[in-house]
Formats: structure tokens, sequence, C-alpha cells
């Protein structure tokens, strides 16, 4: 058992300090481009996958769920510490003006398209990504209708991306959510890193509360910014290290 704990104890600590200590992973494009990454190319060939994609996407009319994935690396990858304290709108220019606005104009009609789709896979992957990396604000209408469907997964991927979009009702109704603990630790992360981007005034006040029922290793981390301008961050940060053990004790029929 006290191999166990010590496992666990290991497992919380790798989650909090690799925050901010990651090494970026860009995946190989369809085209089978070989990226390989340093700290000196990593931005142009980011930048390179990125339209790459694009011109993948153009010809195809549609995205891969894993040109999803490649595609919102990177751009994060482009864009990375420059969104805080920026609205919607901002946020956007940014996007267009590190990838082009050519380039942002494909996206922006491929999953406009998605968008439209009848094929949920499609539609999911549209929403996504219209809120966060494109903050695609013309699509904030269709990402609406979203809400009002009865599947809770794509009801929770429009709230998210409209939180992206400054949408104030969205923002409000995702903290709660949050807070009402009942999100899987990876959705929580997830929802936690929409409302830091788009700069929520109740996360600080309620982070604590968001950790009590939010346990995982993944919420904290995605709280990490947040807690560190605490003055309690210490003591914060020592309860959810022994609450994510136990909850990794019980997970393993320990206790």
């Amino acid at each position: 058992m006290t191999k166990v704990i010590i496992i666990c104890i290991l497992a919380v600590f790798s989650s909090i300090y690799s925050y901010g200590s990651e090494k970026t992973q860009i995946p190989v494009s369809d085209e089978s481009v070989h990226f390989t990454i340093s700290s000196s190319d990593i931005i142009p060939q980011s930048l390179e996958l990125v339209k790459t994609i694009a011109k993948a996407a153009k010809e195809k009319e549609t995205m891969s769920i894993e040109d999803n994935s490649r595609l919102k690396s990177a751009i994060e990858i482009l864009i990375q510490d420059k969104l805080k304290g920026l609205s919607a709108a901002e946020r956007q220019k940014l996007v267009k003006d590190t990838i082009g606005e050519e380039t942002y104009s494909i996206f922006e009609q491929v999953y406009s398209k998605m968008l439209s789709s009848d094929e949920i896979v499609q539609q999911r992957s549209a929403i996504i990504m219209a809120g966060f990396p494109l903050f695609n604000l013309a699509s904030s209408g269709k990402v609406a209708k979203f809400i009002f469907t009865e599947n809770r997964q794509i009801q929770l991927e429009a709230i998210e991306s409209l939180v992206y979009l400054d949408d104030p009702g969205a923002n409000h109704l995702l903290i709660s959510i949050v807070l009402s603990g009942s999100l899987p630790d990876y959705l929580a992360a997830s929802a936690i890193k929409a409302l830091y981007i788009t700069g929520n005034k109740d996360l600080e006040e309620f982070a604590p509360v968001v950790l009590v029922r939010n346990t995982g290793g993944g919420a904290f981390k995605a709280l990490l910014p947040v807690l560190k301008s605490r003055k309690d961050f210490k003591e914060i940060a020592s309860v959810s290290i022994k609450s994510s053990v136990l909850m990794c004790l019980i997970r393993k029929n320990l206790l």
C-alpha cells in the first residue's frame, strides 16, 4: 500500500510541476511532411503546418479529427501567452494576423459548412474549433443553436465555444457547470482553461470550491495560473494534493 501511496503522490506532483515545462509536439501532416522541433524553428514549422492543413482542407472541403487536433496544437503554439486580457474580437484578429487572412478564411468557410452538416462528428469538430483556436465570431449564431440539442456533450462544447466568443450568458453558465463538480477531469480542465483565457472574474474567487468539487490533476493544472495569484496558494495546493492522493487510493480500492 505504501508503494501505491508513493505512486499516487508522484502522479499528483507530476501534474502540478509539468505546468509551464511541457515539451510541445507537433504532429506530422497528412502529406507526410516531417517536422523536427527545436526552440529556434518551432514557430515557422507550426505556421507551415497550419498552411499545409489549410491547403488540404480547401481541397477536401472538410477537416478530419486528426487535422483538427494538429491545427489546434499548431495555432496554440503560435499565439500562446498572447491571449490573456484580449476580447474575442482581438483574439480573432490575433489569429488572423498570425496565420494570414487567406488561410483563416479557408478554415472559416470549411468549418461553417461542417456546422451545417448532418454528421455529429463534423458538427462537434466545427463547434469546438469555432471557439478555440479560431475565435470565429461569425459562427456564434450557428454554435448557439447547439445549446438546445439533447446531446449533453455537444451542449457543453457549444457553451465552451461561446465562452471563447465572449457570450456573457455562456460564461456564467460554464462557471456554474464547473462548480457543480459533475464533469470528468479532462472536461473540467478544458472548461477552466476557457474561463481563464477569457478572463472570468469569478474564477479566482471560486478556485478553492472548484478544486473541492473537481479533484483531478487536470483541473488543478488548469487552475494553476489563477491559484498562483492567491495568497493562500500553498495551503490550497497542500489540500488538493492530499485530496488527489485519497481519490487515487479509493479508485484502487485500498480504502
